[in-house]
């Protein structure tokens, strides 16, 4: 899922995940709608909005590696990836860890592109402009999107169940973090949903 400003966002949406700023991208053009309904509620008001989206029909794979591997163990499964045929209608983005990102970026040929896992954002910032850029640097072993747009690493993966789970980050710091990587020009893959405890009774905040 791939996240691209559309339009302003209403000031009174609590999560930014939930904005109407953001749709989907599709290989970096518009959505063009094919077709829009809607019922009027009490008193006029608009009660269901249906939307339909029409895309270039192109599929993204991802690739997490967590907090796995060695030098040895990447630069082995760079080469394999690299010897590995990429049919025309699908990207690839692979996301090591922070520490081998630098080595993945110069040994991957133009069939990949590279992703963070993360990017910081102070979540008790509150910013109407929407863009969350903190005004300190003072926050021991994160990386910010600015670093990340520094170096020119294009993707970052936010809201993995992970950091939801282990590092209780909610829909609101998720949402944050995803408009701020946005402002800094980063493609953003969100990750949405919920357990699969949860999922099995119906039941259970939204997860990954």
């Amino acid at each position: 899922t791939v996240l691209t400003p559309f339009h302003a966002p209403p000031d009174e949406m609590a999560s930014l995940l939930t904005h109407s700023a953001f749709v989907p991208r599709a290989a970096r053009a518009p959505l063009r709608a094919r077709g829009c309904q809607s019922r009027r509620g009490v008193g006029g008001g608009v009660r269901v909005v249906r939307v339909v989206a029409q895309g270039t029909g192109r599929f993204i794979v991802g690739g997490n590696w967590k907090c796995n591997g060695t030098r040895d163990s990447v630069a082995a499964l760079l080469v394999s990836l690299n010897a590995g045929k990429i049919v025309d209608n699908v990207d690839v983005v692979v996301a090591p860890p922070f520490l081998y990102i630098d080595q993945a970026m110069e040994a991957l040929n133009g069939n990949f592109q590279v992703a963070a896992q993360n990017a910081w954002v102070e979540a008790a910032l509150q910013d109407p402009s929407r863009q969350y850029n903190s005004q300190s640097g003072a926050f021991t072993g994160e990386i910010s999107a600015e670093m990340l747009e520094d170096l020119g690493i294009p993707w970052v993966i936010l809201g993995h169940s992970e950091r939801r789970t282990l590092l209780h980050e909610d829909n609101s710091t998720v949402g944050k973090k995803v408009a701020h990587a946005r402002v800094h020009g980063l493609s953003v893959i969100v990750c949405v949903g919920e357990s699969l405890e949860a999922g099995g009774i119906g039941t259970g905040p939204p997860g990954p």
